[in-house]
Order: C-alpha cells, then structure tokens, then sequence
C-alpha cells in the first residue's frame, strides 16, 4: 500500500476472493483461521484486507474452486486405503483440476503461478533433500515434473530434472521408464475416476518392478555378491553387511527420522546405507510409506500459512443462507404495502422524471430566443437565448442491510392497536422501498438481513429479482448479535461487481456493532471506493457516529419517511 493512501475496497483481499468465487460459481466464507472445502463451500482465513499472502490466498481460493467444480469427492475418498495411494492420487487429481479450470478461466494460470513463485522464492517448492524418504522423493518428482510439464509451469523445470535425476539414482531404471510412460497419459486425465485409476497403475507397477528386482538379487546373490560388495564398500566387512540387511527389513534400512533423514552418529557407513536403495529396498519403503513418511499435500500446506497469517476472531465475508419464504406472510405484507408503494413510487418517479427532462438554459448564442429575457439586453447581459440540456438518468445499485438481531424484537409502538417491533418496521419498510423501487427505470435494488438463524447474513432480495413473488422473504424474526462489519464487507463485495455507476449502501439498524473497529474500516474503505453508506438509527443515536449520512428514528411513522426521504435524495442527486 503505498505512503498516505487511504485503503479502499478495490484489490481488497475480500473483495477480490468473492468476486472469483462469484466468477468460479462457488460459495467464499472469509472468516476465523479455517482453510478447507466441503465440496460447495470454500472457508478462507481471514486475512488482513491488505495482507502480502492475499495473493496466495486467491491461488489457493483458485485451486479448492477447481476441486468444487471437477472433482467427484466420493471417488477421490476410496483413495484413502493406503497413504501412498492418497497421495498420488490427490497429485494426480490435483493437476487434472487446474488444467481444466485454465481451459473455462485461462487467467487462473497466472493466479495459482503466483503461489508457485511464492513457493519457489521462499525454497518451499524445490527438489527435495537428499535423504528424503523413497515415498517423498516419488511424490515430488510427480508434483515438480507435473506442474512443469502439462500446467507449463516453466519455473519449476530446473527443480523437475534435479528430482529426477535422484529419482534416477535411487530407483530401479526400469521402474523410471515405465514410471515417464504412465504420466505421459496425464494431460487426457478426464475425471476423477481416471486420475484413481492412474494412481493404481503406478503403485501396480511399483510391486511389479519390486518383484522384478528381488527375483534378480535373490538369483545374482551368493558368495561372489558378497565379496563385490565388500570391495566396493570398503569400510564394511561381510559381517556388517549382513546386520545392516537384517536392520533393513526390521527398520527400512537404517534408523531414520518420520522423513527419512539418517540419524546421527549414522557415520559413513549409514549414508552408504541410503544410498543402496536402487532396488527392490526402496520400492518396498515406497510401497509401506506410512502416513509420517508421506509429504503433506501442496494446498494443505498453503493452507497452514494462510492460518499462520489469519486473524482468528474477525470474520469479512460470513456464510451467507437464503431467507425462508413465509407464503402466510405474503399476502398480509403485500395488502400493507401496495398502496404506500404506490404512492411512494409516484413521488420518486415524479422527481426522477423531472431529472430526464430536458431543463431549459439561458445562454449568450443560439438559435431559439427566451422572450422573457429580453430585458438584459438594456443592461448589456446577451444571454437571452435558450438552450436545452438532459440530466442523467439515475443508474444507481442500492443494497439495503437490515439488522435483525435479538435487541430489534424490542417493541416500539403501536399500529392499529397491533404490537410492532424493530425488526417489522425495517423489514417491511425496506419491502415497501423494493416496491416502488422495482418499477422506475435504472435502479437496482438487492436487501440482506443480518444475522440469519443459519448463517452470518440471509439474502432477502438479489439484484433483478422481483419483488411480489418472494415477499414472505421479508417476514424474518429477529434473534443473535449484530455482525454488521461482515454484512457490509458482504454488501460492498455485491456492490463492486455491479456496473452501475452510483453505488449505495443503507444500514437499518438500532444498536452498535459487535466489532465497532471494523465496522469503522469497511466504513471508510466504501467512501474511498465510491460507495455512500447512509446509516438509519431506531432509536439509538449510535448510526450518527458510524456513517458520514445518518438520521435516528425516534418514532414508529418517522421510519419509513427517514428512508423515503434518504432514497429520494440518493436516487435524484447529480
């Protein structure tokens, strides 16, 4: 961020990652330092708006989409029968994703190749060490030529030929080859089901390889081995070659750490020891690799440095569930509502009308004359000609945020001797705006509630849907704590996707925030990028210190004149 800039929304971390789910077609939640996929939701730690990983964050976000999009979840859980066989296949699967979200979205390739030049500037993406468990050394081998190779990933090419060249030195040549011509069907990876079956080949023909290579040392062994051995170790006498054999099949060849590093005081002859795994001793540690010897998954791990980074108790973009429809409700809303909205609906028409019409402008040259300013040419003025001008018609995105936390149960009055409470008044003086609203040309309108019995917030109303056939969606009861700072960043993350030119944001609401900081940043970041935010008190006199606009509603009937009154003011200023 640079030097006396104010921070905005546009390139927000929150921003941005619910404009590529919405592009992706998946459900984002910014929230705590969760980091996961349940198959339609994707849970994003919560990052500073600003934060250096949000990059990451958008690769990673990338990269679980893709999951959500292509991936049969029932078919990549029978992988679980073996470590190995899991990890293979979520490689597998994992580069088949990626390939096909590039084909239906080429910009991912530049968006998840930020977290590979992440990865790689910080040597987390590299050629493994050089007494990496048999079992690492294969999955990043698979992972590095991969992602070089058909995801085009260049940057990790040099790191693919020096894994491969371990890859060549410490397993059988034969398992190497037919290893290069089983990955050569990767890019023709068409579903799920085709990555498992290609996992299962591989480790096929691993055993295969394994017995191969044992039958050939069970037929060379004998006292000749052993002496040609001997020469060519040197330090280790026949004696010592048959304990370190013995201690290889108790132990997989030496005493070694959950990765498969020596371990100290090995001295010479344990590193000559790792070194005799071209054979069938390091397909068997392979083909036994127990879930400490197989390397963590790739976004796994990105998602632990995405929570190392996180801020556990904030929340931006809330899980967001849609409002029940009471069809008892419906009808009582529409019979209160029609007429008010008719008549609301002809009075900012009327206003909005005047503003498309051409207004009249006195000017110094021109074709028509104004009779009634001929007098100025006594007194030396020659603007007595007329000339028309158009105002713009209104084009505005207006999102209605409507609090119907536990406090807005509070009564506040009476209405025809029937006991009304907060969460009515706004509720339904919100559906009488969306009525007359909906008929004049050029305004949008979406409603949010917040919080929902479900979830942080609960769509009332999207944008370009109408407003009759989902009224019950207005009769909400009021119940939990008042999340406005995540409703907003919800409510500026639809807004920022509109194309309307004017952007405005309306909080109903009669209490303070559960996070007034935050609720001060969104604030502020909406007023940077464009958006006014108008805030409208029951009662309290909170709003008038959050939103630069606010009124405070003292009395039932002043609800709906407040909002009518700040609506017409929104739609009509130029």
């Amino acid at each position: 961020m640079k030097r006396g800039r104010r921070p905005g929304l546009r390139g927000a971390f929150p921003i941005v990652a619910a404009a590529l789910g919405r592009r992706f077609g998946v459900d984002v939640v910014i929230q705590g330092d969760d980091a996961m996929t349940n198959g339609k939701t994707i849970v994003i730690p919560a990052l500073p708006p600003d934060s250096e990983l949000k990059e990451v964050a958008w690769g990673y976000l990338a990269h679980e989409a893709a999951h959500v999009r292509y991936t049969d979840f029932d078919v990549i859980k029978k992988s679980n029968s073996s470590p190995l066989r899991r990890a293979i296949a979520n490689i597998l699967e994992d580069i088949r994703i990626e390939k096909a979200l590039a084909l239906d979205y080429p910009g991912t390739r530049q968006t998840i190749g930020k977290v590979v030049e992440y990865l790689l500037d910080r040597k987390q993406l590299a050629a493994p060490p050089e007494d990496v468990h048999p079992a690492g050394l294969l999955q990043a081998y698979l992972l590095l030529r991969l992602r070089a190779d058909v995801l085009s990933q260049s940057a990790l090419s040099t790191e693919a030929d020096k894994t491969e060249a371990m890859l060549r030195r410490s397993f059988p040549k034969g398992a190497v080859t037919r290893l290069n011509g089983l990955l050569a069907s990767v890019p023709a990876l068409s579903a799920s089901f085709d990555a498992l079956r290609l996992a299962d080949d591989i480790l096929r023909m691993l055993k295969e390889e394994r017995e191969k290579q044992a039958q050939e040392e069970a037929s060379s062994s004998g006292p000749e081995r052993t002496v040609s051995n001997s020469s060519i170790e040197g330090s280790i006498s026949d004696s010592e070659a048959a304990d370190t054999a013995d201690k290889s099949k108790c132990d997989g060849s030496q005493a070694t750490d959950s990765h498969g590093s020596a371990e100290a005081g090995q001295g010479a002859g344990g590193q000559s020891g790792s070194r005799t795994n071209a054979g069938p001793q390091a397909l068997e540690r392979v083909l036994t690799a127990s879930d400490t010897e197989v390397v963590e998954d790739l976004f796994q791990a990105i998602g632990e440095t995405l929570r190392s980074q996180s801020l556990p108790d904030e929340v931006f973009i809330p899980e967001i569930a849609h409002a029940a429809d009471s069809r008892n409700a419906r009808h009582e809303l529409l019979s209160e509502a029609i007429a008010e909205s008719s008549r609301l609906r002809t009075r900012l028409t009327g206003l909005v009308q005047a503003y498309r019409t051409e207004r009249p402008w006195d000017k110094a040259r021109g074709r028509a004359v104004n009779s009634k300013r001929l007098h100025r040419l006594v007194l030396g003025d020659s603007r007595i000609f007329v000339d028309r001008t158009h105002r713009v018609a209104p084009n505005t995105a207006i999102h209605l945020l409507v609090d119907t936390s536990s406090s807005m149960s509070e009564e506040i009055g009476r209405r025809d001797s029937t006991r009304t409470t907060r969460c009515d008044i706004a509720l339904r003086s919100a559906f009488a705006l969306a009525l007359a609203l909906e008929g004049i040309r050029g305004v949008s309108l979406a409603v949010t509630s917040f919080p929902s019995y479900r979830a942080g917030a609960s769509v009332v109303l999207q944008h370009g849907e109408r407003v009759r056939p989902n009224a019950g969606r207005f009769a909400q009861a009021a119940n939990g704590g008042t999340p406005m700072a995540p409703a907003m960043w919800y409510a500026a993350s639809v807004l920022m996707s509109r194309r309307e030119p004017r952007k405005v944001m309306m909080v109903l609401t009669d209490g303070m925030p559960d996070n007034e900081q935050s609720t001060r940043d969104i604030v502020t970041r909406c007023g940077v990028a464009g958006i006014e935010v108008i805030g409208i008190g029951i009662e309290l006199p909170g709003v008038t210190a959050l939103f630069p606009m606010a009124v405070v509603i003292t009395q039932v009937k002043d609800l709906r004149d407040a909002l009518f009154d700040i609506a017409r003011r929104t739609l009509t200023a130029v």
